[in-house]
């Protein structure tokens, strides 16, 4: 049988066509099923703007207001991590001049047709200082069968109490998944080859819970008041005594030419700093600092009304052993050679490339969360000679 040059092509287009759809087929056509974390990785702006955690946070429909170049700086310089499945948030310190009072952020998705205005976090107060502010910031997508790490883009505006932008950063928020470790990139284990490198992990904050109700949050730099109120008393001559050294000076004393004052008082103590390395062969060392500003009766004047303080500072820390094994969720740590007060024992481990957790207690639950550091080039002291971590912690624009 004889066939024409055109029945011959004909036939042959056909026979590629069904060649291709049945590869098509076999490989998943239009008509298969796309995989869920496909499926939800397109999801667009305004639908990842509902996985945003913010506290006490107000949505603003309309586009971001433009922003002028303020000179502020964050702690983060290209990417903020967070864990799938615990939306503690992250913690981001904003350094800024005195004169740009920061009264809270507007947070929005790159791209999405609203934003939100998120008060600063006044609980996380620097000590002594009115040119740092604190965001706290949480995407938490855990409902969703996303594909890991999940990346989007998100702008930040620090703003002050007319709601004027100060500033614009546009960051990448990272959310990871500690069920998903990326072995192949060296992340399913906390710890280090050597110390060449000199990764430090950093600790961002701890939170206390009670019941599953958090009682205190502790962070570096965030005070905790000892006292609010100091009490003594002045007499018409001007000298000024206590309860300690006048038996007369007491609340509404009846003694004559004597006044009893109150005054406020800002006493705190704070840890600036804690880092920690973590090494394959066992080895750990863990490094922080304690400073404490008490509240003085003997050397405050109450008639000049003048509030007398004392200061304490203490570094602490150690090197010692530590027996975590790759792909474990617990660790303890021991310390023979440990210096100063506040100790770290271990607990449960949940963590990914950038960011651990570690979970100790029950009824009183402590979750102490810490963060990859950047490289430094020159090594911590052993001796904890640095007076503040804050002199030297990078501020990245």
């Amino acid at each position: 049988m004889k066939f024409s040059q055109a029945t011959l092509i004909s036939f042959l287009i056909t026979l590629v066509s069904l060649m291709i759809l049945l590869a098509c087929e076999q490989l998943g056509g239009p008509d298969s099923p796309t995989p869920p974390e496909q499926e939800y990785q397109t999801l667009d702006p305004d639908e990842l703007s509902t996985f945003l955690v913010l506290k006490d946070a107000s949505q603003i429909y309309a586009s971001m207001p433009n922003a002028p170049d303020g000179q502020i700086k964050l702690d983060i310089r290209d990417s903020i991590f967070s864990v799938k499945g615990f939306p503690l948030g992250n913690r981001i310190d904003v350094l800024h001049t005195s004169s740009q009072q920061i009264s809270g952020f507007f947070v929005g998705i790159k791209g999405a047709s609203s934003y939100f205005d998120l008060p600063e976090a006044k609980l996380e107060g620097q000590a002594e200082t009115d040119s740092s502010s604190v965001l706290m910031l949480d995407l938490d997508p855990s409902a969703k069968p996303f594909s890991y790490p999940l990346s989007v883009d998100i702008i930040i505006q620090p703003h002050d109490e007319g709601g004027n932008p100060l500033d614009e950063f546009e960051r990448t928020l990272m959310v990871e998944d500690p069920d998903v470790p990326n072995t192949s990139g060296g992340c399913n284990s906390i710890a280090q080859a050597n110390s060449n490198n000199r990764i430090h992990w950093e600790w961002d904050y701890m939170i206390r819970e009670y019941n599953g109700e958090i009682l205190n949050v502790f962070a570096p730099g965030l005070t905790s008041s000892i006292n609010s109120q100091g009490a003594g008393c002045c007499n018409s001559n001007g000298q000024s005594s206590n309860t300690s050294n006048n038996p007369a000076c007491v609340p509404n004393t009846s003694a004559q030419n004597l006044s009893w004052v109150e005054l406020p008082v800002n006493d705190y103590s704070v840890r600036p700093y804690e880092l920690m390395e973590i090494y394959e062969d066992g080895s750990v060392c863990f490094y922080g600092y304690y400073v404490k500003k008490q509240y003085s009766r003997a050397s405050t004047d109450f008639c000049e009304r003048r509030v007398g303080y004392t200061y304490e500072e203490e570094a602490y820390g150690g090197c010692g052993s530590h027996d975590f094994q790759p792909g474990g969720n617990h660790i303890n740590f021991d310390f023979p050679s440990w210096s100063g007060g506040y100790r770290l024992r271990g607990g449960n481990l949940v963590y990914t490339c950038h960011t651990f957790l570690l979970i100790w207690g029950v009824d009183d639950k402590f979750t102490k969360v810490f963060k990859k550091a950047p490289v430094y080039d020159d090594p911590i002291p052993l001796d904890n000679s640095i007076l503040y971590y804050y002199e030297w912690k990078p501020w990245y624009d």
